[in-house]
């Protein structure tokens, strides 16, 4: 059968990198002594933020399973949203006096993206590196990539990547989930639809295991979402979460460049105007699809893929079907009560050319340029 795509579409080769260890299942916290014996790890730096430590019993879980007291073990929870980089030099400093042999980061994007750079920046001032264990406690899925985010000191957000500082093990208990607030955890939820969906068309990364697995995450992520906005308490739903939310950004250690339109947007917001990533997602990505729907045909036939994980049928052109795709990531949103607008951010209406520029990461194209801004302006 022919397709648009092009047989070099399904063709290609993927490297696994530093990831070791993917424990997952309610309860599954108590498997972080062994996950510690495999790396011959005892002493561990935490990272997280202060909402994880102060109103949550997390902590406090984390110590009974290492069998000692909160005062034993060395914390850094100052790592607050989008990690701005005062936070990172300070964990630093903290970091170089603790004689910690490992780096623990409990909690959202902000903390799992800072101990990246922690042991990044540890490897680089003393050559001995440190392993990232992650515990996430919403579905952002910062954890799967060597990347790691932290805003500038002018506000911008940057990223370093290195793939020897990415996280070597995994621990999902979606009892944990239970502490995070609802709104969190769908909105981090949306981030994983954008992952799933940007990664069908994201042009640095080939067939497998990426796009089968984006297909997969997306089925649970749509069926599943609104049934843990419903009862957070259900925690074999929020493992089925979990697990989705790890599909839809499975490792990969040799993608370079933007993840897609989307993304590239949100990293434009995100940090600048103080909007959580999970609701940048909210905000662009359907407007995104919509776009990618009537620009460029490669990303129609990838979302065409989408459709019948979500529950729709195919229309008379692929350009329908892309919009339909586009639709029904709107509906979700607003199925999550997730609904937001620039304008609730006090985003400036004039800035929508300057965001716009920081989504063609670099290209020159002033036509491309004129449709982002009116993309933008439409998020108004």
């Amino acid at each position: 059968m022919a397709t648009p795509l092009g047989t070099d579409k399904f063709s290609g080769s993927f490297k696994l990198g530093t990831l070791k260890i993917v424990e997952y299942g309610p309860g599954s916290i108590s498997r972080l002594p062994s996950i510690f014996a495999s790396f011959g790890v005892v002493k561990p730096f935490i990272v997280t933020g202060n909402s994880v430590r102060t109103r949550t019993p997390i902590l406090q879980s984390i110590c009974e399973v290492l069998g000692c007291r909160e005062t034993d073990v060395v914390v850094f929870s100052g790592i607050k949203e989008h990690a701005p980089v005062a936070d990172i030099k300070e964990a630093l400093v903290l970091l170089a006096g603790a004689s910690c042999d490992c780096i623990l980061a409990v909690g959202g994007g902000s903390p799992i993206d800072s101990a990246k750079l922690l042991s990044h920046h540890h490897f680089s001032a003393s050559s001995v590196r440190l392993p990232v264990v992650a515990i996430p406690t919403t579905l952002s899925v910062a954890e799967t990539t060597c990347n790691a985010g932290y805003t500038n000191e002018a506000g911008d957000k940057v990223a370093i990547y290195d793939i020897e500082s990415g996280v070597r093990a995994i621990i999902y208990d979606a009892e944990l989930l239970k502490y995070t607030p609802v709104r969190l955890l769908v909105s981090s939820g949306m981030r994983a639809v954008d992952h799933a969906v940007e990664t069908m068309y994201r042009e640095s990364i080939g067939e497998l295991p990426y796009k089968p697995l984006s297909l997969i995450a997306l089925a649970d992520l749509f069926k599943y979402l609104p049934v843990i906005k419903a009862d957070p308490s259900d925690v074999c739903v929020g493992q089925l979460v979990q697990n989705a939310a790890f599909l839809s950004l499975f490792p990969q250690y040799a993608a370079t460049g933007p993840v897609g339109l989307s993304h590239s947007l949100g990293h434009a917001l995100g940090a600048k105007y103080g909007i959580p990533h999970g609701i940048t997602s909210c905000i662009t990505l359907a407007s995104a699809v919509r776009y990618k729907a009537t620009t460029d045909p490669v990303a129609v036939a990838q979302l065409e893929r989408i459709m019948p994980f979500i529950g729709l049928t195919s229309s008379t052109t692929p350009q329908l079907n892309g919009l339909k795709v586009a639709d029904a990531i709107a509906e979700l949103v607003e199925t999550l009560g997730l609904t937001t607008k620039l304008v609730q951010y006090n985003v400036p209406p004039e800035d929508a050319v300057v965001i716009a520029k920081h989504a063609m990461n670099g290209h020159e194209d002033p036509v491309v340029l004129a449709q982002l801004t009116a993309l933008v302006q439409g998020l108004y």
